[in-house]
């Protein structure tokens, strides 16, 4: 379990795929650098809490970590970390470049309310089953004269 929402490992996965040498090892004697490694992670769980966070609250998002968030959320994580891990925030590699450009779109979308992330139950903040409304009563004459609008209501 990692307090990150990406593991090393899962972050290697990309590298490999990518064919990306040395990876945060800019000598190449095999060691990864790992304060870059946790700067990264760190970042990437910001930039990710900087957009969902204001969505779905902290009493959501604080209990995850890399066990417990959403898949979802570790797909695009891996993504962000391996942008924030690459020397100049890979400028040499042009797809990591375009999936964290991707990632962040669609963290927006999170934060606008226009995609929700799969895994995470939808919860309304109004409970159907005590909330009833009740159309107040206003005539056509009142309506009329602006002294009441027909279609108000109200929570009982």
């Amino acid at each position: 379990m990692s307090v990150y929402y990406s593991t090393e490992a899962s972050v290697e996965a990309k590298v490999a795929a990518l064919d990306i040498q040395h990876w945060l090892d800019p000598d190449g004697d095999g060691n990864i650098d790992e304060d870059a490694l946790t700067s990264a992670l760190s970042e990437a769980k910001e930039e990710i809490l900087s957009y969902v966070e204001k969505r779905y609250g902290s009493t959501i998002v604080d209990a995850w970590d890399s066990d417990t968030r959403p898949a979802w959320i570790g797909q695009v994580s891996d993504w962000l970390t391996l942008y924030h891990s690459l020397p100049g925030y890979s400028a040499e590699n042009p797809i990591a470049l375009r999936r964290y450009d991707e990632n962040i779109v669609r963290l927006q979308k999170v934060a606008r309310f226009e995609l929700m992330i799969p895994g995470i139950d939808f919860v309304s903040g109004q409970d159907n089953t005590t909330s009833r409304v009740q159309y107040l009563e206003c005539t056509d004459a009142d309506a009329e004269s602006g002294y009441c609008d027909p279609c108000a209501y109200e929570y009982t």
